[in-house]
């Protein structure tokens, strides 16, 4: 049974089909924030997550996993044009604010997978330095719902696109 499938059979994980991660991350406050067409530009890589993380659908939610979901998102966002479509969006006036060109924007984002990268190599000793035990550290990158499932140990990435996806698009603390 593939992740699309239609039918699902008892005790079978539920399927996670585009149009509900984009539903479901247009109720995160901080995504309605983006302007329309920002947010419209940016659709075809949100919908993609259940494609693009379909290796990682069963992982349980933990900082690594979390941050390896965010890596790979942003990948392959970079690689496909989300750059691009992103600044393409933007209004002329909008496009002088900004004041990047989209290899810089690029550039950004590759120091960000770099970044991530990095942290993900010693995830206790970032945990450490910043004084936090992970579960803590997870519920500021969590909404509500995923957080509570989360701390209930039964949070999937499949899951979390379904309930919390922005925290996979998100690079920031909420």
């Amino acid at each position: 049974m593939g992740l699309f499938s239609r039918e699902r059979q008892p005790g079978t994980p539920q399927v996670v089909k585009p149009g509900d991660v984009w539903v479901r991350i247009n109720k995160d406050s901080d995504f309605k924030t983006q302007s329309k067409a920002s947010r419209e530009a940016m659709r075809p890589y949100i919908e993609a997550m259940p494609v693009i993380l379909e290796d990682m659908v069963d992982h349980k939610v933990s900082l690594e996993s979390l941050v390896r979901a965010k890596i790979t998102f942003i990948r392959y966002s970079v690689e496909n044009g989300a750059v691009e479509a992103s600044i393409n969006s933007l209004s002329p006036d909008e496009r002088r604010k900004l004041n990047m060109s989209s290899s810089q924007m690029v550039e950004q984002q590759q120091q960000l997978i770099d970044s991530l990268e990095l942290f993900a190599q010693d995830i206790p000793g970032a945990l450490k330095a910043e004084g936090l035990p992970e579960n803590v550290k997870m519920l500021t990158l969590l909404n509500r719902e995923a957080g509570q499932i989360y701390l209930k140990n039964q949070l999937t990435i499949r899951k979390l696109l379904l309930v919390d996806p922005a925290a996979i698009y998100k690079n920031s603390d909420r």
